[in-house]
């Protein structure tokens, strides 16, 4: 079963889910991924087209960036 975590960056309960054999969903290791990612030459300042295009599939246009980003990052995760 997979479960999404909140708070994300809670370790406590990534270990917990873990030790009970389900597969957590956690922003940790998809937020690692984009800052560590080759195509990123200067964190924080990584926002694509493709991650405002995802952002848009979860929230209007008039919603604040902050939550479009948010959303680019967690929708991937809640679609899982």
């Amino acid at each position: 079963m997979k479960i999404f975590i909140i708070p994300p960056n809670s370790l406590i309960l990534y270990d917990l889910v873990e030790r009970f054999g389900h597969q957590p969903l956690s922003v940790m290791g998809t937020l690692r991924e984009r800052v560590t990612g080759k195509e990123m030459e200067s964190p924080p300042l990584n926002v694509t087209l493709k991650d405002v295009t995802k952002g848009l599939k979860y929230a209007g246009i008039e919603v604040p960036s902050g939550v479009r980003g948010r959303l680019a990052v967690w929708g991937p995760l809640l679609d899982e």
